[in-house]
C-alpha cells in the first residue's frame, strides 16, 4: 500500500475520478430504485436477486425474512459504495491535505486507511472526526458526502414508507380472494369450482357480484403498478396463506375464466382476465421467466415462493 505522497499526479487524478464514478454510480442506482417509475436499479436488482436465491436454497423460513434483508442489504451496498468512492477521492491527498488531531499518528502506510476512516465518519456522523481536510476543495467534497449520507438515511426511511402501503394492498387483494374461495367452498360451488366441471355456463350462481369483480380488477391493476414501481416487494414472502398473493392468483384466474362463460358477467370477466394477463406478463418479465399462459406463470410464481 502506498501513501498519498508517493502517487504521481496523473495517478492521483485517476484514483479520485474512479472514486467519483463509484459515488455517481451509487446515486444513480438510488435514483432508479426509489424515484424512477420503473423502480429497479441494476445494482439493487442484482443484490435482491442474489439474496432471494440464497434464501430459496436455505428454505421457506429464510424466505420469510428475505424482503427486509433485501432492503437492508441494498442500503448497505449503497452506503459502502459512497464510503469507498469518497475514500478514493481523499486517498491521493492524504496526509498532506489533511489536518490530524493531537495524538493521531501519520503512519507511513496509513494513507488508504485514513481516507477510509474520514469517509466513513463524514458519511455516518455528518461531521468530522480527528482527521479533517484542510484543502478547500476537499472540504467541499466532505460537505457533499455529508449531504449524501443524510440523503441515504432519509431515502432508506422513505423506501420503507413506500413499500409498506404496496404490501398492504397486495395482502388485501389476496385476503379478499381467499375469502371468496372460502365462501364458495362453503356454498359448494363458485370461485373454487373447477372450470371443467358440469355447471351451467349460463348460470351465475356462485360467481361474485359484478361490483366485486370490478373491485378485483382495480385491485389487480393496483398490485401490478406496485410491483412495477417497487420491484423489491416481490421478495416479501407472506407466511400466512390467507394473505399470500401467489396462492390467491389462481382463484382470481378461475373467477375470470368462469365469468367469461356467463353472459351477464362476461365483460367483467374479460376485464379481470386482461388485468391478470398484464400482471402475469410483469411477473414473467421480472421474476419468473418461462413459457406458458398466465396460469403457468402463476404456478411458477407459487413455486418460487416455496409453496
Amino acid at each position: 500500500m502506498m501513501t498519498g505522497a508517493a502517487l504521481p499526479t496523473p495517478l492521483m487524478v485517476v484514483v479520485s475520478v474512479v472514486g467519483a464514478l463509484l459515488v455517481l454510480g451509487a446515486l444513480r442506482d438510488v435514483f432508479l430504485t426509489l424515484w424512477h417509475p420503473s423502480g429497479q436499479g441494476r445494482l439493487s436488482g442484482y443484490v435482491s436477486t442474489v439474496l432471494w436465491r440464497a434464501a430459496r436454497r436455505i428454505g421457506p423460513r429464510a424466505q420469510n425474512h428475505a424482503g427486509p434483508a433485501v432492503l437492508v442489504a441494498v442500503i448497505v451496498v449503497w452506503g459502502s459504495l459512497v464510503v469507498v468512492g469518497c475514500a478514493l477521492v481523499y486517498w491521493p491527498w492524504v496526509p498532506e491535505a489533511f489536518v490530524y488531531g493531537s495524538g493521531v499518528p501519520e503512519g507511513r502506510w496509513a494513507g488508504a486507511l485514513d481516507a477510509l476512516y474520514v469517509s466513513a465518519v463524514v458519511l455516518g456522523t455528518l461531521g468530522f472526526g480527528d482527521i479533517v481536510p484542510a484543502s478547500g476543495v476537499l472540504r467541499l467534497v466532505a460537505a457533499g458526502e455529508a449531504l449524501v449520507g443524510f440523503g441515504l438515511l432519509t431515502a432508506g426511511m422513505s423506501w420503507v414508507q413506500q413499500i409498506t402501503p404496496a404490501l398492504q394492498r397486495r395482502r388485501s387483494l389476496a385476503g379478499e380472494l381467499d375469502a371468496l374461495a372460502r365462501s364458495a367452498r362453503a356454498a359448494g360451488s363458485g370461485a373454487e369450482h373447477d372450470e371443467d366441471g358440469d355447471e351451467d355456463e349460463d348460470d351465475a350462481h356462485g360467481l361474485p357480484p359484478l361490483h366485486v369483480i370490478d373491485d378485483l380488477v382495480r385491485s389487480v391493476v393496483a398490485v401490478r403498478v406496485d410491483l412495477w414501481q417497487h420491484a423489491q416487494t416481490y421478495y416479501f414472502r407472506d407466511s400466512d396463506p390467507s394473505v399470500a398473493l401467489d396462492l390467491a392468483l389462481p382463484i382470481a384466474s378461475r373467477v375470470a375464466h368462469r365469468a367469461c362463460t356467463v353472459p351477464s358477467h362476461r365483460d367483467a370477466g374479460r376485464r379481470l382476465g386482461v388485468a391478470l394477463d398484464l400482471l402475469a406478463e410483469l411477473l414473467a418479465e421480472q421474476h419468473v421467466p418461462g413459457e406458458g399462459d398466465r396460469d403457468a406463470v402463476f404456478r411458477r410464481y407459487a413455486a418460487d415462493q416455496a409453496r
